[in-house]
């Protein structure tokens, strides 16, 4: 009889610690892997900017009006064209050179604003 509640008693702790180790699991997927900075630096091509920015975007879309991250970005070859992405306000396009950036939410939307 008191080899059956041994048996018992592990089995409760086991499952026990199982449970425990799963809720654990489960946590730790909810959390971020690790929070961005606010002040990104980027050095590449037009395209690689823009697809940055797109990532950056994804991730600010579900704040509510609030400055999300300013990016100081060297554009080494192409340019960068508001042409197609309506979230660029107040540039055309931008040539080879070092500009700041910043992405902020709007609303439910993702601005990007050239700072001068």
């Amino acid at each position: 009889m008191e080899d059956t509640y041994l048996k018992i008693g592990i089995l409760l702790v086991a499952v026990t610690v199982m449970a425990l180790l799963i809720g654990f699991a489960f946590h730790a997927l909810n959390q971020p892997s690790e929070p961005e900075e606010k002040i990104q630096l980027f050095t590449g091509s037009a395209k690689q900017l823009e697809y940055k920015i797109s990532k950056l975007c994804g991730q600010c879309a579900s704040a509510s009006d609030q400055e999300c991250y300013l990016i100081k970005a060297e554009i080494t070859e192409g340019n960068l064209s508001s042409t197609g992405n309506p979230e660029f306000v107040n540039f055309e396009t931008l040539p080879p050179g070092n500009y700041f950036l910043r992405v902020e939410s709007s609303g439910s939307k993702c601005v990007i604003r050239r700072m001068e």
